[in-house]
């Protein structure tokens, strides 16, 4: 494989492909072509060698699971999204009719560009928040009152 400016490892390019093959039909060895287009001998031969099989210098899709989420799914999200932004997470999902978790819509919502999505509703509500405060009033009082 070619290498990246950072010396990585990168896939070779549709250009990189096809200048591969010209070389070999003018009949250069896999060393000159290498040192022509800076392409490993081993993916020059493994180029010219897909191209007798198929007859096509495309990638061969890579195996995998699919995803959850497809383009036109990530789409449906951002329109719900767009129409009620104050949605929460639980009805972003409902509403999407996404069989998956919440986790995996906010994980798309965060491709999005669409943060901070409320995953439970009413977990921080006026009268919860109120709550917190008059237990945390009640333990400073008693602090004061007990003298520590």
């Amino acid at each position: 494989m070619p290498k990246d400016s950072n010396g990585k490892r990168r896939e070779t390019t549709d250009v990189e492909r096809v200048e591969v093959l010209k070389l070999y039909a003018e009949g250069c060895t896999y060393r000159k072509i290498q040192a022509q287009t800076g392409v490993s001998k081993s993916d020059v031969s493994k180029i010219i060698k897909r191209y007798k099989e198929t007859g096509s210098l495309n990638k061969v899709p890579r195996p995998g699971r699919p995803r959850i989420i497809d383009e036109r799914a990530m789409r449906r999200l951002d329109r719900i999204t767009n129409n009620n932004p104050y949605a929460t997470l639980a009805e972003i999902t409902a509403d999407s009719r996404l069989n998956c978790a919440p986790k995996t819509v906010a994980r798309a919502l965060h491709v999005l560009d669409y943060h901070l999505r409320v995953y439970n509703v009413g977990l921080w509500t006026m009268d919860y928040s109120a709550k917190e405060y008059n237990r945390g009033k009640n333990v400073v009082e008693d602090i004061r009152n007990y003298g520590l």
